[in-house]
């Protein structure tokens, strides 16, 4: 039985089984990112579509940690973003707490693209040919980052969430 949940203008679809409520995604909301050394710099915009842009100058790009559970298998990654000029830069990371080893998984830009007026998806699922076996996540191991760039200040370049789709066993 599928069941949908509207919030705002992003649609979530679960899964219902007959044993457990199961998650399809993760998603990373606006206000959960933050600059490397928290000095600021940010601006949280919207009280319902809510995004973030950079509104001063340092460090250019935005951190988010990502909580996936734990056996999962990660599909893709997608950044929900405006771009109506400069370009966006993603890249989802997973850290290993024991040996301090980060892997990018996933990443993606807007070079090259249009400028837009509208929300847009940006969507990579290709994970490295030399480790497919990152897909699976080891919670009790690793820790997962999504990383933004802006290359602009203003809100000209917004970031609305980050969604990370995944496969339970």
């Amino acid at each position: 039985m599928k069941k949908t949940a509207v919030f705002g203008c992003l649609v979530l679809a679960v899964m219902l089984s007959a044993s457990r409520l199961t998650a399809e995604f993760v998603y990373v909301p606006a206000s959960a990112f933050h600059t490397q050394d928290e000095s600021g710099g940010l601006w949280l915009e919207g009280m319902y579509g809510q995004y973030v842009y950079r509104a001063s100058t340092g460090h250019g790009w935005l951190y988010a940690p990502v909580s996936i559970p734990d056996g999962a298998v990660i599909k893709n990654a997608r950044l929900l973003y405006y771009d109506n000029g400069g370009y966006i830069e993603f890249h989802f990371y997973r850290y290993n707490m024991y040996s301090g080893s980060a892997h990018m998984l996933f990443d993606g830009t807007t070079v090259g693209l249009p400028a837009s007026t509208e929300i847009r998806s940006l969507v990579d699922s290709s994970v490295s040919p030399l480790a497919p076996s990152y897909r699976k996540v080891h919670a009790n191991a690793l820790s997962y980052t999504v990383r933004v760039s802006l290359s602009q200040l203003g809100d000209t370049l917004r970031i609305y969430g980050f969604v990370i789709e995944y496969q339970l066993p």
